[in-house]
């Protein structure tokens, strides 16, 4: 049986026993997750509640923080909607083992893990990420989920108005405000060179994303032979990892 993770954070020595007690019973009173609880105290920080998950679930945290390319091959093994559904993101597959790792915020949802093996027919290796993280990390390589326009309300108040709609105003049988002009287009020459910057511009940016992706490859390549060497610890990596990069951002 898996230890409480309140119990792993007490024996970790990030809280003392009676800070429990507090977040369990604030917990219980609000309905809410205790490991919320002792972060919005201020008790602890995230990645002490993300470091306690992972060994209460015997799994390791996802390295979101430092992946910056998963090949479309991968991501096409999940969908952009059931990802989102279900928190989760794709990240690596070790084709020869038949092994998917995927982050997820819940890596105890069995549901989602068992529906993921049916889609994917790989077997499931969870790694457990913040929410915030996964959500951020869905938008950033599956592309922003699609939205209704942004709603206005009219003045005066009343139901919310499309943006990007003509509306009309005052009385019924008043005229709508005229539509602005359309703006002068531009000469053939300018439309060139613009067409010729874009282009240009287009071309730098593929080799950038290149250059990421042969980099982010190698970098996960080198931590699985440093892991499969016994070299390695990947949750210690993650955990210095993260502490570099929040002391970065400071």
């Amino acid at each position: 049986m898996h230890k409480r993770l309140g119990e792993i954070l007490v024996q970790a020595g990030v809280i003392d026993d009676e800070q429990l007690k507090l977040a369990l019973a604030e917990a219980a009173l609000w309905g809410h997750r205790v490991g919320e609880v002792l972060v919005s105290r201020g008790d602890c920080e995230e990645a002490q509640i993300l470091e306690a998950l992972a060994t209460q679930l015997g799994v390791e945290v996802a390295p979101l923080a430092t992946t910056v390319m998963i090949p479309r091959r991968i991501l096409d093994l999940v969908s952009a909607d059931f990802a989102r559904e279900r928190q989760l993101l794709p990240l690596f597959l070790d084709a020869d083992a038949g092994v998917l790792e995927v982050a997820m915020a819940d890596p105890a949802d069995q549901e989602s893990l068992d529906e993921l093996r049916f889609r994917t027919g790989h077997t499931i290796r969870p790694q457990v990420a913040m929410a915030s993280e996964v959500e951020e990390a869905l938008e950033r390589f599956y592309g922003p989920p699609p939205s209704a326009p942004a709603a206005t309300t009219p003045p005066g108040g009343g139901a919310p108005l499309r943006q990007g709609l003509q509306v009309r105003v005052g009385h019924e049988g008043a005229s709508a405000p005229p539509a602005e002009a359309p703006p002068p287009a531009a000469s053939e020459a300018g439309e060139g060179d613009l067409h010729a910057e874009v282009d240009r511009l287009r071309g730098q940016l593929a080799r950038v994303y290149e250059i990421l992706r042969e980099a982010s490859v190698a970098h996960q390549v080198m931590l699985s032979m440093l892991a499969d060497r016994g070299l390695l610890n990947r949750e210690q990596y993650g955990r210095r990892l993260q502490e570099h990069l929040e002391r970065l951002r400071r």
